[in-house]
Parts: structure tokens; sequence; C-alpha cells
């Protein structure tokens, strides 16, 4: 009788759990009970968004493998810092998709960003169901330099190279920075002034050295992303040089042929370069006087056809005997 007891005792134990558990299933059922049956596919834009673009999350809900119309969707979304920066709410349409989509601030933190999804449907009761979270990360929209404008590609000794850029970040401010790097190694480096809404230096060729000069920019903003530009090439000449091949190169843009005055200003060139520096002087004077000879010479020809062409319009002697005296 004893053990009989027993079997009783363990039987009411039984059936006191069972009835709990009816009971806690029964509170629940109103929302959870046919959850296994509204199923909710959540898809965003991409895993990575930067500042000042937008995210898009599409959620798609079906009931027992039906689209799920009518059914309210909730969208939050949690910062890195684990703060619920947005909430939204929608109804599903007939083909049981809701969407949202939001832009992301040029403030907001950098990292991940979590997406939790659920939805409720009206079956009878109400049925829940909560899609697996999702995350995205948040990056940084490195700033651009759109455009590089300097003064000279070849420039003489002493003279003042002017550099302006144009850069900006969507995301706030920037600074622009310059470094020079030139013969045997030499580095220089500057940071560019702020000007109109550009940035501007001024390089005064007398602290570098005679050579080529490579130029590369950086653009820096306030997270510590960079973009750059270049390089460029620089050739710094003795004044001598310069001002023979800045004057030949001006008289070959009006047309005329100053192939002799660019042998002799090779011959400079490459004398300065051996350390032959005044051999390379009085070759750069040589090349200087004769690409100004040839101009004259040009311009006297000119004149004389000139003449001729009067001369035989109008019949003129004195335009002929000018000719003559030009072309002696």
């Amino acid at each position: 009788m004893i053990i009989f007891g027993r079997i009783i005792a363990m039987f009411k134990v039984e059936l006191i759990v069972f009835t709990l558990i009816v009971l806690v299933c029964s509170q629940f059922s109103g929302s959870y009970a046919m959850s296994s049956s509204l199923s909710v596919d959540v898809s965003i834009s991409g895993p990575m968004v930067r500042r000042g673009e937008a995210m898009n999350i599409t959620v798609g809900l079906t009931f027992d493998s039906k689209p799920a119309a009518g059914c309210l969707v909730t969208v939050e979304v949690e910062d890195p810092a684990s703060n619920k920066i947005y909430l939204w709410t929608a109804t599903s349409n007939e083909t049981g998709q809701a969407s949202f989509s939001f832009k992301i601030p040029r403030d907001s933190l950098l990292g991940n960003y979590t997406v939790f999804v659920s939805a409720i449907k009206k079956n009878g009761g109400l049925v829940r169901a909560v899609a697996q979270p999702l995350t995205f990360m948040v990056i940084n929209s490195p700033p651009a330099i759109s455009s590089v404008r300097i003064s000279h590609y070849e420039i003489g000794f002493g003279m003042v190279l002017e550099v302006n850029v144009s850069a900006y970040d969507i995301e706030g401010d920037c600074n622009v920075t310059l470094r020079l790097i030139g013969p045997e190694d030499l580095e220089r480096d500057y940071e560019l002034l702020k000007v109109n809404g550009g940035f501007k230096s001024s390089i005064r060729t007398e602290d570098l050295k005679i050579g080529i000069w490579k130029l590369y920019f950086y653009a820096v903003d306030a997270d510590g992303d960079t973009s750059s530009y270049g390089p460029l090439e620089v050739k710094i000449l003795p004044k001598g040089l310069y001002e023979a091949s800045a004057l030949i190169d001006a008289y070959k843009a009006e047309g005329l042929n100053m192939s002799l005055a660019e042998s002799i200003l090779a011959e400079a060139l490459n004398a300065y370069n051996e350390g032959r520096f005044e051999d390379s002087k009085n070759l750069s004077l040589r090349a200087l006087e004769l690409a100004k000879l040839i101009k004259d010479s040009y311009m006297k020809i000119e004149e004389a056809l000139n003449s001729l062409e009067r001369a035989r319009a109008e019949g003129k002697m004195v335009f002929l005997t000018r000719a003559e005296e030009l072309l002696k």
C-alpha cells in the first residue's frame, strides 16, 4: 500500500506540471502559438555603407508558404554603442513585402550596426515571428582631391612655384599636404593653406635643389582617412637654361623652327648634368641668342615678303627697295 501511495503521489506531481505547461502555453497562444507558420525573410542593400549613403531594408513575409499581406512589421536599428537609433513600422503589401530606407547621417558612429525585424499577423489570435538579426558596417567616406594645378612644369631656380588644389570631404573638413621628392631622394613637406574653398601654397625653388622633383598630394579627413593624387613632375632648371628653354618654347608655339637652338640647349643641359657648369652657362647663352636671331630673321623675312606684295600691288619702287635691303 505504501508503494501504491507513492505511485499515486508521483502521478499527481506530473499532472500538476502538465497543467502548468498547458496554462503557460494558453497564456501566450494569442501571440506565439502559431509563430512557426509565419516566416520572415530580411535583406539589406549591402554589408557596408558609407556615411551619407542610403541603406535599404526589404522584409518578405509568408504564412503557410503564401505571401502574408496586412502584417505589422517592426524594424529597429541599433548602433555600435547599442543605442536604438531607428524604429519604423509598416504593413506588408499584397506580395507580403515591406520596404524601409534611410540615409546614414554624416556624423554617425563608424562600426557595426544591427537590424532587428519582427512581424505580427492576425490569424484568429496574434501570430508573431522574429527574424534573425542582420548586421551592416558603416564606414568612413574618404576625402577626395578633384583637381591640382601648378604654375610651371619647368621652372627656373629662384622662381616661385604656385600650387592650387581642389579637395573636399562630404562629412566635413579636410586638410591637404604636399610631399616633394627630389634629387638624391631629398624630401620636403608642405601643408597647404585653405583659401576660398580650395588649398594653395607658394613654394620657393631656392629652398629646393636643381633637378626633377615629384609632387605627391594627400587629403586627410577628421577620421584619419587619406586620398592621394600624383605624382606630378616639375623640373627645376638653372636660370639661364630655363630662360633659353622658355623662349624657345614660346617661339615654337608661334610656328618657328627652333631645332638648331634646341640641339644647343640639349648640350647645355647635358653639360649641367655632367657638372660642367661653365660650359652649360655658355651653351645656354648661345641657345638663347640663336633663338632670338632666328626670331629676328623670321620677322625680317616676313616684312620683306609684305614689302614685295605691296610693291606688286601699288607699283611703288620704295617697297621693292626695302624688300631687297631686308633680304640681303
